[in-house]
């Protein structure tokens, strides 16, 4: 997720040519019990210097569109064969 994440917004960055500094994302796995799983994930995207308050929007739909992003939300079926 991180890693998906990371590169869409180096990406954008880098075509609308915010390159004061580099984006960085971090992730906090948020865990829960019964049963044991991540419940959720907070993630932390640190933009370049230089980036209009209003394009911090369109690059928070643009991440909302990350495909891992996107499974998460949407889980995939899991069909378990064993032979």
């Amino acid at each position: 997720l991180g890693v998906c994440i990371a590169m869409m917004v180096q990406r954008y960055c880098k075509r609308h040519g915010y390159t004061d500094g580099e984006p960085s994302v971090s992730l906090t796995l948020e865990l829960a019990d019964s049963p044991k799983r991540v419940a959720g994930f907070v993630v932390d995207v640190e933009l370049p210097d230089g980036i209009p308050e209003d394009k911090k929007e369109v690059v928070r739909r643009m991440v909302e569109l990350c495909p891992v992003h996107e499974t998460l939300s949407n889980p995939p079926r899991v069909d378990i064969d064993i032979t």
